[in-house]
């Protein structure tokens, strides 16, 4: 979740400093998140720490809209 919080932030603050579009700020944290869930095979042995994840992440973007 903390990964999630810091590539939201970053990508914001690169998007209103004008450097980022609303598209390319989106696109980069589909990409940085899809590479750390590559991971998740060798970090997570079951397959509930996995579900609990996405259902926070879930909870957390719906927070923010």
């Amino acid at each position: 979740m903390g990964a999630l919080g810091v590539a939201l932030a970053v990508f914001r603050w690169r998007q209103v400093q004008g450097r980022l579009t609303d598209e390319g700020a989106r696109k980069g944290v589909h990409i940085t998140m899809g590479a750390l869930t590559l991971t998740f095979p060798w970090v997570f042995s079951e397959t509930w720490p996995v579900l609990v994840l996405a259902g926070l992440a879930l909870l957390a973007m719906g927070l923010l809209r």
